[in-house]
């Protein structure tokens, strides 16, 4: 049975930031799939609850480094999240998802991590909560 199995994921920078400061994004997995033709999407959903707006990041650097028996380590980074700043405030102000999904033919992962909007210090941050803690 082909299978893909998260071990640990961490975001930089950690706790609250600008909401336009780089993201860095590591995720090591595990997988028996065929992973070499596949590529990681990066997608910002604001406002779970009412309107789910996406948009797609733009990954400036991607890095896959294989640290065992079927295991990987790959680091995402953005040059920031500029374009988040253009969605309407009553969208921002609230708990969104920061999907990553690796994609070759067909979706064969989706991490997704819960990511808090607000205004704070005259700007908008964003603090991406760790699901491993």
């Amino acid at each position: 049975m082909l299978k893909l199995q998260v071990l640990r994921v961490a975001v930089a920078p950690r706790g609250p930031c600008s909401l336009k400061a780089p993201l860095a994004l590591e995720i090591e997995f595990r997988t028996s799939l065929d992973v070499a033709n596949a590529h990681w999407r990066l997608r910002f959903i604001a406002d779970l609850v009412y309107h789910q707006r996406p948009v797609d990041l733009r990954i400036s650097q991607e890095s896959k480094v294989i640290s065992g028996d079927n295991t990987y380590l790959v680091e995402l980074k953005t040059e920031g999240l500029d374009d988040l700043a253009s969605l309407p405030k009553s969208a921002l102000e609230s708990l969104g998802i920061l999907e990553a999904s690796l994609v070759a033919e067909s979706e064969l992962a989706l991490v997704r991590l819960v990511t808090d909007v607000r205004w704070s210090n005259n700007e908008w941050q964003r603090g991406v909560l760790d699901p491993f803690r």
